[in-house]
Formats: C-alpha cells, sequence, structure tokens
C-alpha cells in the first residue's frame, strides 16, 4: 500500500490469509539492529532495538517531550540552553523515527530557563525560572500558557497562569496533563531538607484539578505576561483538598526534587525524585509508585547525628519508594509500557551523577509490582576536561505508535527505542461496495496486501492511500468479486 510516508510498511515473509469480514493480521514480529554509538553498552532484551533519530544542536539539552493530541507528525521539546530556551517542534516519521526541521514555537523575550513542558488539546503548558536559589530569595517559578492563536504554528499568545513559585537550588520539573489536570513537581529550595529553608510549596508534587476553568483573555494579560488573577493557591487553598480547582494546589510531599512524573496505564501517578550527595546529608535517589493524594515520601530522612529528622512543612500519609536506585544516579522521565510482553513496565532514564561521571546515565526497565529492574542501555559518558561529564537521559516518551523517544541531554542527541509489540489485529467491513479495513497505529510498518484467491503469487500490495488518526491506520478498497483476502505482512 503506497500512500503517505507514514504508511509504508516493510514487508517480511507471509502469513495466513483471512476473508473480508472476519479479517486478521498474522506475521512474526521481527527486531531491528541499531547501533546508536559505538562507545555505549548495549544491554537490550531480546525484541528490543535503539537507533538514533537525530543528533546535532537542533536537538541539544532537551529536558522534556511531548506529543500534542491528535497531531501524529510532530514531537515537540523544552530545551534549557540557558539564556537561549526554546520550545522546539519537529517533524516526526512514525516508520523511521527520524526527528527533522526543527521550529521554535514560543517566544522566550526574557530568556528564561524552561524545563518542563505539556499540552491540555491545543494549549501548550511551559515552565519558566524567573530566579530564585539557596541564597537568593524569594524564587520565581512560573507556568506559563502558550495558544497559537492564528493556526500558524506558532504559539503568540503567553500567559504566566502561574507565577511566584517561592523556588531554590530546584524548581519546576517535568509536567503531566492528565484529563483536564496539570500536575508539577516543585523541588527542594536548600539541598537537605532543613525547614529553615523550604516552605509549604518546595518537596511537593502539585496540580491544578480543572484547566478548563481557568481563564486566558489577550487583553487582560500584561506586559510581564501576567493576566488579573495567578492562579498559585495561598496557603489555606494549598492544602485544602476540596479547595478551588483553578488553582494550583498541593497533591502530595516528602520529595526532594520530583524531577519526573508520569502516569501509569491504570492512570495512577508515579515519580522519580533526585536525592542528596552531599557528604553527612545523603538521601537515595527514589521511584515511587501510584503516589495518591495526601500522600508523603521519605525526604527529609534522619541524618547521622540527628536526633530526630528534620520537621516537614506537611505532614501526611507516609508511603515508601518502589525502587531505591543508590545515592546520585539522578532518575529522570519515565514512560511505560503499553503492549507486548513487557505491558506495564516502566521505561526511565537517568541523568547521571553531577560528581561521578560512571554513575548513572542509563536506561531502566522497571517491574511495576517488585520494584526490580535492570540496566537495559549504558549511555556512555564523554568526559570533560573538568572531570564531569554532560547529563544523559533526561526522558522517556511513548510516542502514538507504541514507540519511545529518548533524548540525550548532554550529547546533542534523540533516540528511538522499539519494544516488542503484539501482532497488530486487522478489522474490516463491508459497506457500499467497499471494504473498510483497519488496525492499530503499532502496526504502522505493516503493509496491507490483497487476494482473490489465496494462491501466494496472488497477493498484491494494496494501492489505496490510508488515513492515520489517534484511532488508528484506516484504508477502502472496492469490493472486488465473491470473495477477497486481506492480511497484513512485514
Amino acid at each position: 500500500m503506497k500512500a503517505n510516508p507514514a504508511s509504508q510498511g516493510r514487508p517480511t515473509p507471509p502469513g495466513s490469509p483471512h476473508r473480508a469480514g472476519a479479517l486478521a493480521a498474522i506475521a512474526a514480529i521481527a527486531a531491528m539492529a541499531a547501533s546508536p554509538a559505538a562507545a555505549d553498552t548495549d544491554l537490550l532484551p531480546e525484541g528490543y532495538s535503539l537507533a538514533l533519530a537525530r543528533s546535532g544542536s537542533d536537538v541539544a539539552n532537551i529536558t522534556q517531550m511531548a506529543f500534542r493530541p491528535g497531531d501524529l507528525g510532530h514531537v515537540f521539546a523544552a530545551r534549557a540552553l540557558g539564556n537561549n530556551a526554546r520550545v522546539s517542534r519537529y517533524d516526526y516519521d512514525p516508520l523511521t523515527g527520524l526527528l527533522s526541521n526543527e521550529v521554535a514555537v514560543v517566544a522566550n523575550p526574557d530568556n528564561r530557563q524552561i524545563v518542563g513542558i505539556a499540552f491540555h488539546g491545543d494549549d501548550l503548558y511551559v515552565t519558566f525560572d524567573y530566579g530564585g536559589s539557596r541564597t537568593s530569595r524569594p524564587g520565581d517559578g512560573r507556568i506559563a500558557r502558550f495558544r497559537d492563536i492564528d493556526g500558524d504554528g506558532f504559539h503568540e499568545l503567553r500567559h504566566d497562569i502561574v507565577h511566584g513559585i517561592n523556588k531554590g537550588s530546584h524548581g519546576l520539573g517535568h509536567l503531566q496533563v492528565r484529563g483536564d489536570s496539570l500536575f508539577a513537581g516543585i523541588g527542594a529550595v536548600g539541598r537537605k531538607g532543613d525547614p529553615a529553608e523550604e516552605n509549604l510549596y518546595s518537596c511537593t508534587v502539585a496540580f491544578i484539578g480543572d484547566l478548563t476553568q481557568v481563564s486566558t483573555v489577550a487583553g487582560e494579560i500584561g506586559g510581564d505576561f501576567k493576566g488579573p488573577l495567578n492562579h498559585l493557591a495561598g496557603e489555606d487553598d494549598w492544602l485544602d483538598p476540596d479547595g478551588p480547582t483553578h488553582l494550583l494546589r498541593y497533591f502530595a510531599s516528602g520529595f526532594r526534587n520530583p524531577f519526573g512524573i508520569a502516569f501509569d496505564p491504570d492512570g495512577d501517578l508515579w515519580v522519580t525524585v533526585n536525592g542528596n550527595s552531599d557528604e553527612g546529608f545523603l538521601s537515595d535517589d527514589f521511584i515511587y509508585r501510584k503516589v495518591g493524594y495526601g500522600d508523603m515520601g521519605e525526604f527529609p530522612l534522619q541524618y547521622p547525628g540527628q536526633e530526630q529528622p528534620f520537621a516537614r512543612h506537611i505532614m501526611g500519609t507516609p508511603i515508601t519508594h518502589l525502587v531505591n536506585l543508590g545515592v546520585s544516579p539522578s532518575p529522570g522521565g519515565l514512560d511505560f509500557i503499553l503492549e507486548g510482553p513487557d505491558a506495564g513496565k516502566a521505561l526511565v532514564g537517568q541523568l547521571g551523577a553531577t560528581n561521578d561521571n560512571q554513575l548513572g546515565r542509563d536506561l531502566l526497565l522497571v517491574d511495576p509490582e517488585s520494584g526490580a529492574w535492570e540496566r537495559i542501555y549504558r549511555f556512555e559518558p564523554d568526559p570533560l576536561p573538568s572531570g564531569r561529564d554532560s547529563y544523559a537521559i533526561s526522558d522517556v516518551v511513548r510516542d502514538p505508535f507504541g514507540r519511545f523517544l529518548v533524548p540525550d541531554f548532554g550529547h546533542s542527541r534523540v533516540l528511538r527505542l522499539e519494544t516488542p509489540l503484539p501482532t497488530p489485529r486487522l478489522r474490516g467491513v463491508v459497506s457500499g461496495g467497499k471494504v473498510g479495513l483497519t488496525w492499530p497505529l503499532t502496526g504502522i510498518d505493516w503493509t496491507l496486501e490483497s487476494s482473490p484467491s489465496l494462491e501466494e503469487e496472488s497477493w498484491e500490495e494494496v494501492e489505496e492511500p490510508v488515513e492515520l488518526n489517534e484511532s488508528g491506520v484506516s484504508v477502502e478498497v472496492p469490493q472486488a468479486g465473491a470473495w477477497q483476502f486481506f492480511r497484513l505482512r512485514r
């Protein structure tokens, strides 16, 4: 079937045919060989493969990636480029995984740092750092909403719906949208959790319950991008479980630097936490699963010499980690395998330790029940003259086709990971002299063939153009003869 570039499959030996009206796909899953970098260590399980999607300055320093709902041909990335931080859009080829044609889609006239990115419909949400450190107070962490008013691809309307988050050494991390709710991690002001440095907002995961209740009116936004209302809850509303749904409020606490957040196949929140590598105040890096409202992680810990741990600004329901990764490998973004033999498992990227270039910088596969994990790929460090290496894996994001993009922050590259996927099921309906055929997006690289007789030499690739949407791959072919057979092949 030759149609748009996203429809061309890869032929493999034919499978078993089936009649129209009771259609299915039969074929064998084959792994693709890949070698992104000779210095890396490939520990990929059978059926997994990793290939280079793009390398170069236009994919440097990606902190988080996101797909816009309904847009199968682009991927977006937040890029922490210091004074040149930007949000980039790339053309995305679902067959090859290649990225191309980088375009900046928002303006950043104040040259502020960007880390998190997420979509709610066509609205683009981005985090900004407008100042604040351990010694410079108060901080000003922000969440901005961008809109593309004229449909030209550039999101020209900016509204900083949340501003004045009193951040410090660690600010806002990744963003995630679930339904109409927006979630964000807010890191510790200081290093060790001293309550004299921390505040009610730090060391938390926060959320806006209903983004549809957040109003953006162009004429009400000032030159500083702020509107008439700051959607950051005050101290009373911050802790109110029944508080206003249009405000950013507390969801869970006790996380030193909750950098990566994601929702599992059950719709439950996972959080990756970066601990502390300071001598005397060590705290491990954790992965938490199924974090609920009011839950409380394990930070701050009781340090050597302390009679009791530091006091907390928020007390919640204590929870323990699923995975302890030890001190300093720095887990970043994560996402979940939804199909195939490893469905439900998490893929977690590690940014790597700042003071040990041999620690971290791995791609992990995590069992969601036991917490057992395995290193499936090692991104070899390339030490800088200072003895420190640049960061490595900042995020893992699932594309609409069941593959995963893995940005390598410090080495200016993005890779695509493929995991074993089930054979796509082909379905058909006969109506009005046509046969409508559909199969899942995970079968984007399979080719549709037809035959009038089941004879091997009679199979031909269907020439009608396919259509792609969030529901899957579809094509209509004319009904021909009393018998007509279809199959998918790769």
